[in-house]
C-alpha cells in the first residue's frame, strides 16, 4: 500500500469534491488508507533528539485556538511518514501554508503549499511525507477563524541507514 503513495481525503464518504484551494478531493487521492492506519500523536523534538515513530503509525498534529494553535508545535517525522492535521473542536477553519525549498512537494501526490482545513468533513486532512524530502525543518503558518498563531514545524529526520 505504501509503495503506491497514497493520501486520505477529508471524509471518504464525500461525494462531491472539494472547491476551496489546498483541499484534498476525492479525485486525487485514496480515501481508503488513512483510517485503516492506527494515529498516534506526532513525537514532539525535545532537546535536539527526535524520537522515532513506526511508519505503520497514522501522525498526528491538531490545530485548536489561541497563539500556540500546533500541537505539537514540533513534529518529529520521518521520511514516507504518514501525517494527518486536524481541527480541533471548536475551531471552525485553519489554513496551513509551508514555507521552504520543498514547500509544494512535501507530500505525496499534492504539490500545494497551502492545506485548508474548515468544520465538518473538511476537518482533517491526511497524506504522506515524500521519499526525497530533504531532512530538517519543514516550517508552516497557521490562520484559524480566531486569527494567526505560532508557527509550526515538521522536523524530518531519516531512518537509521537511510541513504538519499
Amino acid at each position: 500500500m505504501l509503495s503506491l503513495g497514497w493520501g486520505c481525503a477529508p471524509d471518504p464518504s464525500a461525494v462531491d469534491e472539494a472547491s476551496t484551494p489546498g483541499v484534498q478531493s476525492l479525485a486525487e487521492y485514496d480515501g481508503t488508507a488513512c483510517p485503516k492506519l492506527l494515529e498516534a500523536p506526532c513525537p514532539a523534538q525535545g532537546g535536539g533528539y527526535c524520537p522515532p515513530l513506526d511508519h505503520n503509525m497514522l501522525c498526528v498534529i491538531t490545530i485548536s485556538r489561541g497563539a500556540l494553535p500546533v500541537s505539537p508545535a514540533r513534529s518529529c517525522l520521518r521520511r514516507k511518514q504518514p501525517v494527518k492535521f486536524q481541527l480541533a473542536p471548536g475551531v471552525n477553519a485553519a489554513t496551513l501554508k509551508f514555507f521552504g525549498p520543498d514547500a509544494d512537494a512535501l507530500f505525496v501526490d499534492y504539490d500545494r503549499m497551502d492545506i485548508a482545513l474548515m468544520a465538518g468533513r473538511d476537518s482533517k486532512w491526511c497524506g504522506m511525507l515524500r521519499h526525497k524530502v530533504f531532512p530538517g525543518g519543514h516550517y508552516f503558518t497557521v490562520t484559524t477563524d480566531t486569527g494567526a498563531g505560532q508557527p509550526g514545524e515538521l522536523e524530518v529526520v531519516r531512518d537509521p541507514g537511510e541513504e538519499d
